[in-house]
């Protein structure tokens, strides 16, 4: 027998259910019925007393993996409280499935919803406070709470009803408080991006850590808005907070690849043939934006028309061609600003063809 069992196989809180096994047998092994195979089915309700296969179940059921949810972050965030097309019903916001859905189909509208969850949640927390534990926080709410302190100078994230505008304020370490559509791009950007990620982690699996919820998440140029301080940041934190989830992520920013292992890091590079190839760089955490971006993104670290003069002057000194060289270096120095080191190096080198003849 090799049951094969996954966590859809199991349902909690309903009246009942029926379970179903085959038994393979091998050849040597027949049924009454003339068979190798024998099914067995089971009736399970909740109202029998002490049902030594339902509590088996249950118990299997805490022990099975959870199956990962995908989440798409596009390069339209919903980050801005602009209105969606379609509004979607309350309870959307608390449901798995439309949850999912809604990032794989639709525009986010992270803050929206965010606001909407959090609402919700806020008042359960507060009615609990005031009827049964004084003490009591929502641990969905706390999970958040404690996430937005990993972020520049913030201290807490509330909801408030009473104030204008209404919503999601943000308190900073000198204790003022900013609406969420007061925040700068970048802060904005950084902050809702880990709230939301929390936020639907925490619908699809309600009654797990942060660090234990799966989910294969994908964001479209993670650095966008950020602050290249944050940039170089953003990953590690996101591993280290959502220990669970596989990240899959696109960037164009060498601060980006600074905070990353090489062996994580994919680069794709479109040939003239249309196909893509794909290659790992030898060497990115920790390394300078100038490594990366002539290693990695196969980009100049100078304005490409200055660059094109220094290859110039290189290839004039080169081929011994002083006055060619002395012409080049002029239209160097009345391009670059205060680059002394580059200037210094050129000017070495003319001189060193100058002595030679």
């Amino acid at each position: 027998m090799n049951p094969q069992l996954t966590s859809r196989d199991v349902r909690l809180g309903t009246s009942g259910f029926e379970l179903g096994l085959m038994f393979d047998f091998e050849d040597e092994w027949s049924s009454s019925n003339g068979g190798n195979a024998l099914e067995i089915r089971y009736n399970v309700h909740a109202d029998q007393p002490n049902n030594i296969y339902s509590d088996r179940l249950r118990g299997w059921s805490d022990t099975v993996e959870l199956q990962p949810r995908f989440i798409h972050y596009r390069q339209n965030r919903g980050f801005e409280t602009n209105a969606r097309r379609s509004t979607p019903k309350l309870d959307q916001s608390f449901d798995a499935e439309a949850v999912q859905d809604l990032s794989l189909s639709e525009d986010l509208q992270a803050i929206r919803d965010l606001e909407a969850w959090w609402d919700d949640r806020d008042a359960q927390e507060a009615r609990t406070v005031r009827d049964i534990d004084p003490k009591y926080r929502d641990p969905q709410l706390e999970a958040i709470r404690k996430l937005v302190t990993k972020i520049g100078n913030f201290t807490g994230i509330s909801f408030l009803s009473t104030t204008l505008p209404p919503g999601l304020h943000l308190t900073k370490d000198d204790n003022t408080t900013i609406h969420v559509n007061s925040l700068s791009g970048g802060e904005r950007s950084y902050i809702i991006l880990l709230a939301d990620l929390a936020r639907r982690l925490q619908v699809f699996a309600p009654d797990r850590p942060l660090k234990a919820i799966p989910a294969i998440v994908l964001i479209d140029e993670i650095e966008l808005n950020l602050h290249p301080a944050w940039q170089s940041e953003i990953a590690p934190v996101l591993t280290s907070v959502f220990k669970a989830c596989q990240f899959i992520v696109t960037t164009h920013s060498p601060q980006v690849i600074s905070g990353m292992e090489s062996q994580n890091v994919r680069i794709l590079h479109q040939e003239s043939s249309g196909n893509t190839s794909v290659t790992i760089p030898l060497s990115t955490k920790g390394r300078t934006s100038n490594y990366l971006l002539d290693g990695v993104f196969y980009s100049s670290e100078r304005y490409p028309p200055i660059n094109r003069l220094v290859d110039d002057f290189n290839i004039a000194i080169d081929r011994g061609d002083a006055a060619t060289a002395e012409t080049k270096l002029a239209n160097i120095e009345e391009e670059i600003e205060d680059d002394i080191p580059t200037l210094l190096v050129l000017r070495k080198r003319l001189r060193s063809l100058r002595n030679t003849k």
